[in-house]
């Protein structure tokens, strides 16, 4: 922080009185905007960067919600579009939080540090919500005491808002940290959860590459019951620029995440293991559909060095008709290495 400078600098804007600050570090510069008072039920925390156009519909969905009793925290890592004159034009209804070089982990941090409400919740800037996402998810939670958060399916939807599938847990996963370490079925974007839950367990884990989202959830079900409601209540939107699209960051984080202590440490090895080999599989077969083939062999070779029979435990749709399964699941993930090295030498620029 410079010499002198006062950490809580107040003044006015032109649509509310806000404050600025710097962290311990002075790394961070934040500027506050906020205008309620009362406590709400529910704090919506949404995170944005120059996506003004989405982020006006994330708003929307919002104040469309058949539930009333809501604060929305916008929390903007430093847009240089029209962001801040588009939330100005919602007048008092938005909390306005400006902070440059922010990861999305210290984002979301940032707007839970600064609710207020008995409920949290999250929404991307590119997302929305059904009318009655709050109304169900409240009444649950009002009425489950023993739970600690609530999810539910989520629609995936192009930029033009098209139906391309729905996102559901699989078949067999239950609600418990066991089957959720198994595979990560909960959408960010349909979480409720109680301002205990953050309160005991802390925000999320900044020094993850990516997955912080999954870490959480698997750190809140290590202590908290949860409930996931088998209908969609949020439309999650695919656009060019998600988070979700960047597979290499995707793929770090999601192995850091699988040698993380805090996770691990009551897994049996063998599930860790294999766990972690799992990750490798399902990102050579991302990297393979965008013809990425170098390193999806990579990631094939990764995830049989990791564990050499995980075939064993993948069953793909061809199987299910032939008699005799095992040589083949094992062996196939060979051979889909061994292919994707070929199509490598073949169009070495992919």
């Amino acid at each position: 922080m410079p010499q002198g400078q006062n950490p809580q600098q107040i003044h006015r804007s032109n649509f509310g009185t806000s404050s600025r600050q710097f962290d311990r570090s002075g790394c961070y510069l934040v500027e506050r905007i906020k205008f309620n008072v009362k406590i709400p039920k529910v704090s919506v925390i949404i995170p944005t960067y120059n996506r003004a156009n989405l982020l006006s519909e994330a708003i929307q969905s919002v104040l469309d919600q058949t539930f009333k009793d809501y604060e929305i925290i916008v929390v903007d890592v430093g847009s240089t579009d029209n962001t801040r004159e588009m939330i100005g034009r919602f007048g008092d209804k938005i909390n306005y939080i400006y902070q440059k070089q922010c990861p999305v982990a210290t984002t979301r941090n940032l707007g839970m540090k600064n609710s207020s409400g008995e409920y949290i919740a999250f929404l991307d800037d590119d997302d929305f919500w059904h009318k009655n996402k709050l109304e169900i998810q409240v009444k649950e939670l009002d009425q489950n005491q023993e739970l600690g958060f609530i999810c539910s399916e989520a629609d995936v939807v192009t930029l033009d808002g098209k139906l391309m599938y729905t996102l559901k847990r699989g078949w067999g996963n239950k609600e418990n940290f066991e089957s959720l370490f198994n595979e990560n079925f909960i959408p960010v974007l349909t979480v409720l959860m109680r301002r205990k839950c953050y309160e005991q367990i802390g925000g999320f884990d900044e020094n993850l590459i990516a997955a912080e989202d999954y870490d959480y959830w698997l750190r809140l079900a290590q202590v908290y019951q949860f409930k996931f409601l088998d209908a969609p209540l949020a439309k999650w939107r695919m656009t060019p620029n998600s988070t979700s699209k960047n597979i290499q960051q995707m793929f770090e984080g999601h192995l850091q995440l699988s040698r993380k202590k805090k996770i691990i440490a009551n897994v049996p090895y063998l599930k860790v293991i294999i766990r972690r080999s799992k990750f490798c599989l399902e990102y050579a077969e991302q990297y393979k559909q965008k013809k990425q083939f170098l390193q999806s062999a990579q990631a094939y070779l990764k995830a049989v060095l990791v564990f050499p029979m995980i075939g064993f435990y993948i069953w793909p749709k061809e199987v299910r008709k032939m008699r005799f399964t095992l040589f083949h699941r094992i062996f196939r993930v060979y051979g889909l290495m061994l292919q994707s090295f070929f199509m490598a030498v073949r169009n070495p620029r992919k």
